[in-house]
């Protein structure tokens, strides 16, 4: 019993610095996105004869995830019931062909944008950020609910935050073939190095984010499988910082770290009924992309 609870208190600590995590590099985040100005300002940077209002970008990368605990609730016919603090992680695919196979290569985790520099200091942008999200398997957590006969036999009952361990034949939920956070983000750009030709540069972003969320949810419960498609199931909101390295001119390599919040107000569990799931969580993303910046409409700027 001693060493049960000494257990609890240190997953509740992890979980309280996970919220403090968050909270702080979404604070970081903001204050990145205030103090670039005064950066900017300290540090003696030659003006650009080549500026970037009006020109467009894109990059694509792979990412990696952590979540904070979860409740999740699910609803079908003959049950409805409550996973209390959830674990979860993410699902990267190890290194191989699917990250430059061109028919395989959106199976990763993976990030694509495309921007347009509205002035040299900001942009905005839509992208698709593909996560992926997996209930840790065999965790022990309290449930509160209901299970009745019809479903099963072996767990029919009313629950009250009684430990449950979560094996494959009760409950598997994954959002793996996508916890899909379409994000349009406002970032605030600003040089900080320049090479003389100014084909090399160092810059800094930082920004805000917001968009739906489209989850593509892998489901069995009582041994019952559903596979289910990409469902409008609820929204994001995101802080986010980049640090970005610009070569030749045009192509750059950019590491990128996000921290935010999401709500799955309704995700299906099965298509063609009215089983749903609901939940929501915090997250910390971090990626590795390339791209490259272009002018469409003036080749002048080129």
């Amino acid at each position: 019993m001693r060493t049960a609870s000494m257990l609890s208190q240190k997953i509740n600590t992890f979980a309280v610095a996970m919220n403090h995590r968050l909270i702080h590099t979404g604070l970081l985040s903001l204050g990145v996105l205030l103090a670039l100005p005064t950066i900017a300002q300290d540090e003696i940077v030659p003006i650009s004869t080549n500026p970037d209002k009006g020109k467009f970008y894109f990059y694509w990368g792979y990412n990696r995830a952590n979540y904070t605990k979860s409740d999740i609730t699910l609803k079908g016919d003959g049950y409805e019931f409550t996973l209390h603090d959830a674990e979860a992680h993410d699902s990267p695919e190890p290194w191989g062909d699917a990250y430059y196979d061109p028919l395989r290569f959106t199976i990763p985790q993976f990030n694509f944008r495309i921007g347009y520099q509205i002035s040299d200091k900001y942009s905005i942008s839509g992208g698709w950020d593909h996560m992926k999200y997996v209930v840790s398997r065999k965790q022990t957590v309290e449930v509160s609910g209901y299970i009745n006969e019809s479903v099963s036999v072996q767990y029919n009952g009313t629950y009250s935050k009684e430990p449950i361990q979560l094996v494959d034949y009760f409950l598997k939920l994954e959002h793996t073939d996508g916890l899909n956070y379409v994000r349009f983000n406002l970032d605030r750009t600003e040089t900080f190095w320049m090479s003389k030709d100014e084909k090399q540069q160092l810059k800094l972003f930082a920004g805000v984010g917001t968009g739906p969320m489209f989850p593509w949810t892998d489901f069995t419960f009582m041994g019952k499988r559903s596979l289910n498609r990409p469902h409008l199931s609820g929204w994001g909101v995101s802080g986010h910082a980049a640090l970005r390295f610009q070569f030749l001119k045009h192509y750059f390599i950019q590491f990128h770290g996000s921290t935010g919040y999401i709500n799955l107000w309704s995700f299906l569990t099965a298509e063609d009924t009215n089983e749903r799931g609901h939940q929501s969580f915090g997250f910390t993303e971090r990626d590795i992309v390339i791209g490259a910046q272009f002018s469409v409409f003036d080749k002048k700027a080129e």
